[in-house]
């Protein structure tokens, strides 16, 4: 009798107990006897296994990277499979571009980066520097990017002389001025001009852009500056002047070559004492 009597108990708690064991997915937050640790560096509680390429511990999206996209094409506007596309800050990384001319760049930490392309067809390629803006969390379309050949090419001697630089550009050099990359033994003169339709994207330049080339030996560096002239062709008043502007693979950046005036009959634009181009990248005219 005194076992019967311990297992009796009072009916408003055993309804109470059946009513808890209904509810079997309920989850008891009241617990605080379990804690998870933050192992990771976002604002989340999780504590899953890193996957991504950043810094933290976790596999949620960093939003303080952002994304670079594109498609390259030739001049006939064709899709140009297998063309490197360079982007460089203080690193470099390299892709190919697929059948369809597109191209894509991962995680990418928020800067300004050296832009350029590396085309491994035959011919005389422009490598077309530009620096390009990533911003955190941005995913970044340059839409059309078009890889073009010189149109003119020519030895610099070791003394002054004005060699043609693509359409309506001439450029004044002297091979004792220059230092080449390294892999490149020939001083030369490159160039070609860009049309509108097919000009970059020209993020930090400065002014209206009124023509635009590029050049050549790449990255040659010039101990003072290579003067420039420049057709009008622009319908530029006499007296008007221009900015010169060059791109600058080591600081990612548009980098002043001074001004240009055009002379009194309008015919030239011819940059002024002191100015012109010091890396043979791209040459950008704007007002």
């Amino acid at each position: 009798m005194r076992f019967l009597g311990t297992c009796l108990l009072p009916l408003s708690l055993v309804f109470g107990l059946l009513a808890c064991g209904d509810d079997d997915d309920t989850k008891d937050t009241s617990d605080t006897s379990i804690t998870e640790t933050d192992t990771d560096t976002d604002a989340d509680g999780d504590t899953d296994t890193d996957t991504d390429a950043d810094g933290d511990t976790d596999t949620d999206a960093d939003t303080d990277l952002g994304t670079l996209s594109g498609k390259v094409l030739w001049t006939d506007g064709t899709p140009a499979d297998g063309v490197m596309v360079n982007v460089c800050h203080d690193s470099c990384r390299s892709t190919s571009t697929e059948s369809s001319g597109d191209f894509l760049f991962e995680d990418l930490p928020p800067a300004f980066y050296s832009f350029d392309l590396n085309v491994l067809e035959d011919g005389n390629w422009a490598e077309g520097l530009v620096p390009i803006e990533v911003m955190a969390g941005q995913d970044r379309a340059l839409g059309d990017v078009y890889a073009m050949e010189f149109q003119d090419s020519g030895t610099v001697g070791e003394t002054w002389q004005t060699l043609p630089a693509g359409d309506g550009l001439y450029i004044t050099g002297n091979a004792s001025q220059m230092t080449l990359p390294f892999g490149e033994d020939e001083y030369l003169i490159e160039g070609v001009r860009v049309d509108e339709s097919m000009w970059p994207n020209l993020d930090g330049i400065e002014g209206d852009v009124l023509a635009l080339w590029y050049l050549g030996v790449f990255r040659a560096e010039c101990a003072t500056p290579f003067a420039i002239e420049v057709d009008n062709d622009l319908g530029l008043l006499a007296g008007d002047t221009v900015d010169i502007w060059y791109s600058s693979y080591e600081e990612y950046s548009w980098i002043s070559g001074g001004t240009a005036t055009v002379l009194p009959d309008a015919s030239l634009i011819v940059s002024d004492d002191g100015a012109g181009v010091s890396s043979l990248t791209t040459l950008v005219l704007t007002q």
